[in-house]
């Protein structure tokens, strides 16, 4: 009789842990932190050891693009939004804003201690992310490009500004792989959130293509992506660091080809964000 308090218990504590990762999720915590995590990763890549200062710079950066974004398409919206994401920043508006105040003021305050290089390289990082903020609402179905370009920008930034050689084209085509794995997964997020996009008249390469041609475009995506993952793996000294890449796109081939598991948005929402923690194995 004892063992059913206790499984309520646990029940409880697991249902509160689903619901505080829900509320890091729709803040775009969890993006946060899969960007300093990615950092950290190529950091290790190229044998560059990263500032404190410059991770938690990116990972604030980060946040507050993500969350100026939402913010905006919240406040363009007329009526309610259909997505939960949307929903949580129209309700909790003001607040929100307010937070992302008080973090860009911290991350201000960050610049003092970090190197130049990357001070130098973040200021051309932040026009490009000005510019696309500005143009959100024109890139129609260029939008999800922009943001994973800017997005791999950011992750690379921290180790690239330090390096003091030429990168290899191994390197490159290891940068280019990650990039591309942020393209996938922002296309089948904006695949499944096509409803919602066409109801809150946002755009995305799904309103603006269909989802007949967007599901092709995955299909060459993947096909490239698994490709050039192969060839890294059988000519480049980089076969651990591939494996992760190789791991952080199966859950993106997994949602694509059984998109009826994973209707719920916090399910795919964070099937697909979780990817960019994997290499913390790599990195442990």
């Amino acid at each position: 009789m004892k063992l059913i308090p206790y499984g309520v218990s646990f029940f409880c504590f697991v249902k509160e842990i689903i619901r505080l990762y829900r509320y890091c999720s729709y803040l775009s915590v969890d993006v946060a932190f899969g960007a300093v995590v990615s950092a950290v990763f190529f950091g290790q890549v190229l044998d560059i050891p990263l500032q404190f200062s410059s991770l938690a710079s990116l990972g604030f950066s980060v946040w507050i693009i993500y969350t100026t974004d939402h913010l905006l398409d919240a406040r363009r919206q007329k009526g309610e939004a259909s997505s939960q994401r949307h929903l949580f920043h129209q309700r909790n508006f003001r607040l929100v804003v307010i937070l992302l105040a008080s973090v860009s003021l911290i991350d201000f305050l960050l610049m003092f201690y970090l190197h130049p290089a990357v001070i130098t390289c973040g200021i051309i990082l932040s026009g490009m992310v000005m510019l696309y903020l500005t143009l959100q609402q024109s890139l129609g179905p260029f939008k999800e490009i922009a943001v994973a370009l800017l997005y791999s920008a950011g992750v690379l930034i921290p180790s690239l500004s330090l390096k003091t050689t030429s990168l290899s084209n191994n390197e490159l085509l290891l940068f280019g792989s990650f990039t591309l794995t942020a393209i996938i997964n922002l296309v089948i997020f904006s695949w499944y959130d096509w409803m919602h996009d066409l109801t809150d008249n946002h755009s995305s390469l799904v309103t603006c293509l269909g989802r007949s041609l967007t599901k092709k475009i995955l299909v060459l995506l993947f096909i490239l992506q698994f490709t050039l993952l192969t060839g890294l793996m059988l000519i480049s000294i980089y076969q651990k660091e591939v494996v992760v890449l190789i791991a952080m796109n199966l859950p993106l081939l997994i949602l694509f080809l059984f998109p009826g598991k994973f209707q719920s948005e916090d399910r795919q929402r964070f099937t697909g964000d979780i990817i960019f923690l994997f290499p913390l194995v790599y990195i442990l």
